[in-house]
């Protein structure tokens, strides 16, 4: 039975600023928060598996790709009549 649990679950394993040092060892991840200024975008935001499953893969040892399929990137769009998400 796995009992290396207390690494994992103590809220103290990762502040904020280490968070942000874990998610940028993803190179795509560092590519994508690079380049979404380029979009023209107020308003977007790199969010979801891609910076949860690599900070998880910095606190297991593991490549900071591991297990990442998508890229998730959603945007809001400021029209005359409001501002519209798009769906992710």
């Amino acid at each position: 039975m796995w009992t290396g649990c207390w690494r994992f679950c103590d809220t103290q394993a990762m502040n904020q600023s280490q968070f942000v040092d874990a998610v940028l060892t993803n190179p795509v991840n560092r590519t994508v928060l690079e380049r979404l200024p380029q979009l023209g975008v107020a308003d977007c935001w790199l969010v979801s598996g891609a910076l949860f499953q690599t900070a998880w893969n910095v606190l297991t040892d593991r490549p900071s790709e591991h297990g990442i399929k998508d890229y998730d990137i959603p945007i809001s769009i400021r029209t005359r009549h409001g501002t519209q998400r798009t769906p992710s």
